[in-house]
């Protein structure tokens, strides 16, 4: 049974797109959650600095789940994986903070609010940049 769905994954890949769905989700609360916290307890911060401890906490649960767990890509490019996967992590941080900006700024909403709008944006960019790039074999 192990083999069949093994075979099936590698021709659909809904296996592994179920896996960084699972692992975003969790991510993404991960990042909600700290976000929350960080707030609470950096009240006396701009709310930029919460959602940027919050992001680092985040991605490095993300780039650990996806590497073992979705991609299974622990082989030896680790040091490229790491390089792109801060590159990614560069595009996204900057996406995450022009969406949290514009939300508060623009539209006179909440951070949190913001930082929901960003978890939504940043998934598609770094589904894409994982799958095609990140772990993918130099």
């Amino acid at each position: 049974m192990h083999a069949l769905i093994s075979k099936f994954d590698d021709k659909i890949g809904i296996v592994t797109f179920l896996y960084y769905i699972l692992v975003g989700g969790s991510s993404a609360v991960v990042s909600f959650v700290s976000f929350l916290i960080l707030q609470r307890e950096l009240a006396h911060f701009n709310y930029q600095i919460p959602v940027t401890l919050s992001y680092i906490i985040a991605i490095t649960f993300r780039f650990f789940c996806n590497r073992h767990i979705t991609f299974k890509s622990t082989d030896s490019y680790l040091a490229s994986q790491v390089f792109r996967y801060l590159v990614m992590i560069l595009i996204n941080y900057i996406l995450t903070i022009v969406t949290v900006h514009a939300v508060v700024q623009w539209f006179f909403l909440s951070p949190s609010l913001g930082m929901i709008t960003s978890i939504v944006v940043t998934a598609f960019t770094g589904f894409a940049l994982s799958k095609f790039w990140v772990y993918k074999a130099s």
